[in-house]
């Protein structure tokens, strides 16, 4: 493939990312890393225009091409870097990136840059390759398991970028010495192009890819959670709740189930409002958060009850935690309704080798009825039946 079709596949490759990344962007403005990997496949565009008019025979002044034309493929570089940043919610300081473009710019008038492609290469290939290594950097500073595919996929476009950089760079300084690899600038000029048309398939790939991977998860979290609330819903229960029982049956370990409503919910609604009982719904959910463990599970079963799934977890442990839940619920007061003394009831089993999710609810509601029945404002267990109170 010649020089000149390769600069026009760049062209088109670079719009559409461009296009894309754009209509994305306005889709959603709050995801500003977006607008800057636009910036850098409009920076592609640019740079790949100018090459086609080179390549076509167009005369264009020293200003034009090479020195923003090599400028623009760094701005590639620095936008993507800018981009990482802003979507890790690092601070972006748009003035350094702004001056390292403005400083490398004004390096190509210096007569070493004006004597050789070769000496604007030099310059331009170790900068280049230092923020490439940047990117890759933050990128493997993260551990999102959600999102560890498409962080591969940036991975891998930085890691080939930085090789393809480095190669060339190796190549051009071989042409300095007796060593020389190659013959001429056409095989140096077809590997730059072709490793940017490859960079830019996988990069602007990646990005377009983590775009549809968020708003996946976000559906998905969505299906999954109690808009009022915004804890787990019953819908998801089953499934999860199957999951580590599963789990903790195969390692011949506990899985505890606590069920819990309010006390006396239904006056809250009658004598305060509905908007009230939703307040103290949320107040409930985020009181119970607070009290559990990075891997345990809260869901809203259904009006003012809520279960708690306590994974690798006795009864003994199980009644600790439900104990700490119902005292903070108790001692805290409901922001807008300090009237309101909310307090609940609480049940709760813990598994064996053969009982199934739907079982060790059932048996957690009826721990549940007991301590409804004997005064509410306490903690039941199956096993026993004996009231927790302290």
């Amino acid at each position: 493939m010649d020089l000149l079709t390769l600069t026009i596949v760049n062209q088109f490759i670079a719009g559409t990312a461009s296009a894309l990344l754009l209509l994305l962007f306005l889709a959603d403005t709050r995801q500003q890393y977006l607008l800057y990997w636009t910036v850098a496949a409009c920076c592609m565009f640019v740079s790949s225009t100018l090459a086609t008019l080179f390549h076509l025979g167009q005369p264009l002044p020293y200003w034009l091409a090479p020195a923003l034309s090599n400028n623009l493929t760094l701005g590639i570089h620095l936008a993507l870097l800018a981009g990482l940043y802003r979507y890790f919610q690092h601070h972006v300081r748009l003035y350094w990136f702004f001056a390292a473009a403005l400083v490398m710019f004004c390096l190509h008038f210096t007569d070493f840059a004006q004597q050789a492609t070769v000496n604007r290469l030099l310059l331009n290939f170790p900068v280049m390759i230092w923020i490439n290594v940047l990117s890759l950097r933050l990128l493997f500073g993260q551990r999102d398991p959600a999102l560890s595919s498409v962080y591969l996929a940036f991975k891998l476009a930085f890691i080939f970028n930085i090789m393809q950089l480095s190669l060339r760079f190796m190549l051009v300084l071989s042409e300095q010495t007796e060593l020389s690899l190659i013959s001429g600038s056409t095989l140096l000029h077809s590997l730059g192009f072709f490793g940017l048309t490859t960079f830019a398939i996988l990069v602007f790939g990646s990005g377009i890819l983590l775009v549809y991977r968020r708003q996946q998860l976000a559906l998905q979290s969505s299906s999954e959670r109690d808009p009022l609330t915004g804890v787990l819903n019953r819908s998801s229960m089953e499934q999860k709740i199957t999951t580590e029982l599963d789990r903790c049956q195969r390692q011949g370990s506990y899985c505890s189930l606590v069920i819990f409503d309010i006390d006396h919910f239904k006056q809250v609604n009658d004598q305060y409002g509905h908007l009230a009982g939703d307040a103290a719904l949320r107040h409930i959910a985020a009181v119970t958060s607070a009290q559990l463990r990075s891997y345990d599970l809260l869901f809203r079963y259904g009006g003012e009850e809520f279960v708690v799934c306590l994974p690798d977890t006795d009864s003994n442990v199980a009644n600790q935690i439900a104990s700490r839940i119902r005292k903070a619920i108790e001692g805290t007061v409901l922001a807008n309704y300090p009237q309101l003394n909310l307090t609940i009831s609480a049940g709760l089993a813990s598994s064996n080798p053969t009982v199934n999710w739907q079982q060790l609810l059932t048996r957690a509601d009826q721990a549940l009825y007991q301590a409804k029945h004997n005064g509410r404002n306490q903690i039941r267990q199956y096993s026993s039946l004996e009231p927790q109170t302290i």
